[in-house]
């Protein structure tokens, strides 16, 4: 017998939850299938460890689901992630990466700038944790800690905790999907000029091959 969808749903912050994404996350709370659990604090990689342990604490749960604070998902978000049927579901958020606006999935270390004809769920190595949905077993077989922020210097670069987590669940053989349909707002108070900047520089950037 199938065992009955129970999510963790959080959202991992420091107090300041916008009030568009307060809205979705109260719309969210209504759904049967949702157990909402407040989480405050810094740094984000400790934060998200902590509700990974919330989630191996909680045998009801299945799922857990984690939002950024800026971040606004579509009405229909838990089931879009659960259609990706997947140890690792992403919604798309789109975000500021070296200047360009991508999307927060990829592969092969390029990151996605239009998926516009992209009609199913698809595979990614990488995806940011703005709005992701993780299965228990992850959890389970993945060690502590699951999210690290830390230095690469070799690459003399920063490696986000998201970025750390899903390159550790591949290395333990979990999978990670996008869902095209899954996309999300993402609240940033930008100047229109560098919103412009970093559209020309995704386009740039996919002429060049360095994105998808």
């Amino acid at each position: 017998m199938k065992r009955q969808t129970k999510i963790l749903f959080s959202v991992p912050n420091m107090g300041n939850i916008t009030t568009e994404t307060s809205f979705a996350v109260a719309q969210l709370c209504q759904r049967p299938d949702i157990r909402y659990i407040a989480v405050q604090g810094q740094p984000i990689d400790q934060v998200r460890n902590r509700l990974m342990r919330h989630l191996l604490m909680d045998y009801e749960c299945t799922h857990i689901l984690m939002l950024d604070s800026d971040v606004v998902p579509p009405d229909d978000i838990v089931d879009l992630l659960l259609e990706c049927d997947a140890p690792i579901a992403s919604a798309i958020v789109p975000i500021m990466l070296q200047g360009a606006i991508v999307a927060n999935v990829g592969k092969d270390s390029k990151f996605l700038v239009n998926w516009s004809g992209i009609d199913k769920p698809f595979d990614v190595d990488v995806c940011g944790a703005g709005c992701v949905l993780i299965r228990r077993d992850v959890a389970e077989t993945v060690p502590w800690p699951w999210f690290r922020d830390r230095e690469d210097k070799t690459q003399n670069s920063r490696i986000g905790e998201d970025v750390y987590f899903c390159h550790k669940a591949g290395k333990y053989g979990f999978t990670i999907k996008a869902h095209p349909d899954a996309v999300c707002g993402h609240l940033k108070r930008m100047n229109l000029l560098d919103v412009v900047r970093a559209v020309n520089a995704a386009r740039q950037q996919r002429q060049e091959g360095q994105v998808a």
